[in-house]
C-alpha cells in the first residue's frame, strides 16, 4: 500500500499517518463506490463513512497489524455497500425519492359548511344512539 509506519506490527495514529491513509485509500474507496453504487454522491458518502470507521478502529486499537488495513477497508466497503443495497439506498433510489412530495391542496369546503354543528344534526345523532 505504501504507508509508512514506525512499528510495522502496530499502525500509527499520528495525524500525518492518518492523512496519508486518507490520501492513499480515499480514491480507491471512491472508485469502489462508483463501481458498485453507480452514483457519485453515494460513492463520496461511502468514502467518508469507510475512512471514519477505519480511523476510529485505528484510534481504538482494533487494528493491530498494519498489513491488515487494506483488508479491513475493503471489508468495510463491502459491508457498507451491502447495507446500502439492503436498505434500498442504491443507485435506483435517489435522494429525490426520499424527499417528501408536495401534496395537492385540498379543495375549499362548500360555503354552507361552518365549524359549528347544526342543532338538528347533533340532535339526530344523539337520538339515534339512545337506547
Amino acid at each position: 500500500m505504501g504507508l509508512k509506519f514506525d512499528n510495522p506490527n502496530r499502525p500509527s495514529t499520528t495525524p500525518e499517518a492518518e492523512a496519508e491513509l486518507c490520501q492513499i485509500m480515499g480514491p480507491r474507496i471512491r472508485r469502489y463506490g462508483l463501481r458498485h453504487l453507480r452514483d457519485h454522491h453515494a460513492a463520496e458518502d461511502l468514502t467518508q463513512q469507510v475512512l471514519v470507521t477505519t480511523l476510529q478502529a485505528l484510534r481504538a486499537g482494533r487494528l493491530r497489524e498494519s498489513d491488515k488495513i487494506e483488508s479491513f477497508i475493503l471489508g468495510t466497503c463491502r459491508m457498507m455497500v451491502l447495507d446500502l443495497r439492503r436498505t434500498g439506498h442504491d443507485a435506483n433510489s435517489s435522494s429525490s425519492d426520499l424527499a417528501p412530495q408536495p401534496s395537492t391542496p385540498l379543495p375549499h369546503p362548500p360555503s354552507n359548511l361552518t365549524n359549528t354543528p347544526s342543532p338538528t344534526a347533533s340532535g339526530h345523532c344523539v337520538s339515534a344512539s339512545a337506547p
